[in-house]
């Protein structure tokens, strides 16, 4: 059910509002995260007003859309991999200074131990 949580969340945001990066919270919310990062690693890898951070900008619903659809099936075909995707992308969201949705992203992370092998000799 957790892996279709991921494939379902993604699908509810295809919706012109949403892949729209005028409209999209996933523009707004990509600006807020590079506000956490250090003033001289953004402006070496996104100058502010650069074509870089713009594209991204313009990208980051699509990019949202994504690594969400992708965690789902990843946690059932790779789950290493799907894990790692799913800590990317809530630890992503736990760095955001305005944070609405850091309960739900800690409670899905808390159940990626069920997707990983029982020993740690199988990791």
């Amino acid at each position: 059910q957790h892996a279709v949580l991921y494939v379902v969340a993604a699908f509810w945001k295809l919706t012109t509002s949403f892949l729209d990066h005028r409209t999209s919270c996933a523009t707004v919310l990509f600006a807020e995260l590079a506000t956490v990062l250090p003033d001289a690693a953004l402006e070496a890898l996104l100058p502010p007003g650069g074509p870089a951070a713009e594209l991204l900008l313009r990208a980051a619903p699509a990019l949202t859309v994504a690594l969400e659809l992708a965690i789902g099936p990843l946690l059932v075909l790779s789950p290493r991999a799907g894990v790692v995707a799913g800590l990317l992308f809530h630890t992503s969201i736990n760095l955001l200074p305005l944070n609405y949705a850091a309960g739900f992203s800690l409670m899905c992370v808390a159940r990626y131990g069920l997707f990983l092998p029982a020993t740690p000799d199988a990791l």
